[in-house]
């Protein structure tokens, strides 16, 4: 039931989504550690990863009908975890690897028709582990289902 879940649905779309954009070299559905990005060839970054955590409920419409289901409306926040490597212009890559996730995520706000909204926020502090600079995004998406699945 996983696959068919939106919740996974509505994951598999942002990350066909990021895979979209040109500069974007690899995505990945799991935190990588240190030594996991010593292993990503030059030639494979940027990489992001896409790590999702559960949705919360924020409205319950109970049905009286016994035959109908309980409609919940939850906020789905999806943490990107994006890292480069630039020696030369840091801050102007993070610019444009931003715009161009930015872009992308709200090419279709509705996920397909899946999602009722979509909403990006940056976090305000970015790292830098060297040779690696890092920053993280929390997507949220806002999305409708019922008591047969999230």
């Amino acid at each position: 039931m996983a696959a068919n879940s939106k919740r996974e649905q509505i994951i598999s779309i942002v990350t066909t989504e990021l895979e979209s954009i040109a500069a974007v070299k690899h995505v990945e559905r799991r935190l990588p550690s240190k030594a996991d990005l010593e292993n990503f060839a030059i030639t494979q970054f940027p990489v992001i990863a896409v790590v999702a955590g559960l949705p919360k409920p924020v409205e319950h419409k109970v049905t009286r009908h016994p035959a109908a289901k309980d409609v919940f409306i939850s906020k789905l926040t999806i943490g990107l975890f994006c890292y480069f490597q630039d020696n030369v212009n840091p801050d102007t890559t993070l610019s444009s690897l931003l715009d161009d996730i930015w872009v992308a995520l709200f090419s279709d706000p509705g996920k397909g028709g899946l999602a009722q909204s979509t909403d990006i926020n940056p976090e305000v502090h970015q790292d830098y582990w060297d040779p690696f600079y890092a920053f993280k995004l929390d997507v949220v998406i806002k999305y409708q289902h019922d008591t047969g699945g999230i």
